[in-house]
């Protein structure tokens, strides 16, 4: 679908685009000074030595990585949506999300993500989103990959796979539930630069 491009919209881009930037701006500061104010975290960056290689060290790579991990997110629904030509298509709703979640707790309740350690939670993420997209693209095969098929088939193994990860929070040690909770929300404090 074209549409012409007639300049209405061009006006309103530079304050918009401006307004968002100084949203994300405000966000990372934010995000920076977690528990202080920024007066006081500014005073301390500048004036504490012991202040300094914390926010070096943990908070701001903790910060650079969700904006990066957040930014790849972004471009893979963005290519999903372009690839399928649909606005609907996005990890959640092609079964992607839950495949990966369902690997996850599965490394957790059978004991392989400790047996492969730190690489274990996003090997078998990364297995069972492709074990997700592997059975909508199996199903969606019989329907000429229509996308809105396959986004109906995607849904449909999401709540499949969501009602199992349910199922192994369930059933796991209760000292993990915390954790793998916390890892399938996209927990970043277990990151070492």
């Amino acid at each position: 679908m074209t549409t012409k491009d007639d300049g209405r919209l061009r006006p309103f881009l530079i304050p918009v685009l401006g307004t968002l930037g100084a949203i994300l701006i405000t966000v990372v500061v934010f995000s920076l000074t977690y528990s202080t104010r920024p007066g006081i975290f500014f005073h301390n960056i500048l004036s504490d030595e012991s202040f300094r290689p914390v926010f070096m060290q943990i908070r701001l790579p903790r910060t650079v990585i969700a904006f990066l991990v957040g930014g790849a997110l972004a471009m893979c629904g963005v290519a999903l949506q372009s690839i399928l030509r649909n606005p609907l298509a996005e990890p959640y709703t092609l079964g992607i999300s839950g495949g990966a979640s369902l690997g996850v707790a599965v490394a957790v309740v059978t004991g392989l993500a400790d047996y492969l350690g730190p690489y274990g939670n996003p090997l078998l993420g990364f297995a069972g989103a492709l074990v997700s997209m592997a059975i909508v693209y199996g199903l969606s095969k019989r329907r000429l990959f229509d996308p809105a098929t396959m986004i109906l088939f995607g849904i449909v193994t999401n709540l499949v796979f969501s009602s199992f990860v349910f199922l192994f929070v369930s059933l796991m040690d209760p000292d993990r539930v915390q954790g793998t909770l916390m890892w399938l929300m996209g927990d970043l404090s277990t990151l070492e630069p």
